[in-house]
């Protein structure tokens, strides 16, 4: 189980149109379990929705999974289910093949704001890279990968912290109180300073 929380990112979302939805996966979902059957057939029950199931088929002869036999039933088509249903997604979490090379920064990119975050020496301390100029600094100089190493949403922003200051090479950049992070700093600002000279 630990296992697969490393290596699979489970989402799910919202589907407000079931019979559309069921063209694509699967919803979760729930109805009135259930009023008997005909030829069958789960016939329909206006009774009070009180059940979870798995919508697996939309109508005609619409179908669910079941925890209970028969697990797979065939719904009448105006049998009454919950007005929206939940798709689940599962997503690999890309896992590295070989180690990093001593002193290349992990990157993360945030989906919304779209900027680039980088680790330094703590996975869970950022420094805000402020503009593509910087970035492309960076990665010249060897320290980031063309591409960020992540992507995530601004829903897991709170679990880093973030440093007081901005990394830019067009200005001076002041030490931080980790050293790794001065000697980054110190040696981006030296490199757009020559780089200004030229």
């Amino acid at each position: 189980g630990q296992e697969f929380l490393k290596r699979f990112q489970i989402n799910y979302e919202m589907v407000y149109e079931p019979k559309e939805g069921l063209k694509v996966s699967p919803l979760a979902g729930a109805c009135h379990a259930w009023n008997g059957t005909n030829n069958g057939v789960y016939v329909r029950t206006p009774n009070q929705i009180n059940h979870a199931i798995c919508r697996i088929k939309p109508p005609a002869n619409q179908k669910l999974m079941d925890s209970y036999e028969p697990f797979q039933k065939v719904m009448a088509d105006d049998y009454i289910f919950m007005d929206y249903g939940i798709r689940y997604v599962i997503k690999d979490v890309p896992q590295e093949t070989e180690p990093k090379k001593k002193g290349v920064i992990k990157t993360i990119k945030f989906v919304a704001p779209p900027v680039y975050m980088v680790g330094i020496t703590n996975p869970k301390e950022l420094l805000h890279i402020k503009d593509e100029d910087t970035w492309a600094t960076m990665k010249r100089m060897g320290f980031v990968s063309t591409l960020p190493d992540e992507e995530i949403g601004d829903a897991y922003f709170p679990q880093y912290d973030v440093l007081p200051k901005d990394l830019e090479t067009s200005t001076k950049i002041e030490p931080y109180t980790n050293p790794f992070s001065s000697l980054i700093a110190w040696l981006v600002g030296l490199f757009g300073k020559k780089k200004g000279k030229k």
